[in-house]
């Protein structure tokens, strides 16, 4: 099994890019992280809902992430 990390698949790019990536490889895991800084990410629930994508969001990440 492949595992993909995608920065930034909580925007229109990103996430269509996640949505073309599982329909194209059938293996593969996608690791979904975003900041959530920017855009209109209106319905959050659809990236955990994905199957194989593990979203990974900047505010629940913040006390492992040093600046």
């Amino acid at each position: 099994m492949k595992n993909v990390m995608v920065t930034g698949g909580a925007g229109f790019i990103g996430s269509n890019f996640i949505h073309h990536l599982l329909k194209v490889e059938p293996g593969v895991q996608v690791i979904n992280l975003d900041a959530l800084t920017y855009g209109q990410f209106g319905k959050p629930q659809e990236m955990f809902q994905m199957t194989r994508t593990t979203p990974l969001f900047r505010r629940y990440l913040q006390h492992g992430i040093r600046r």
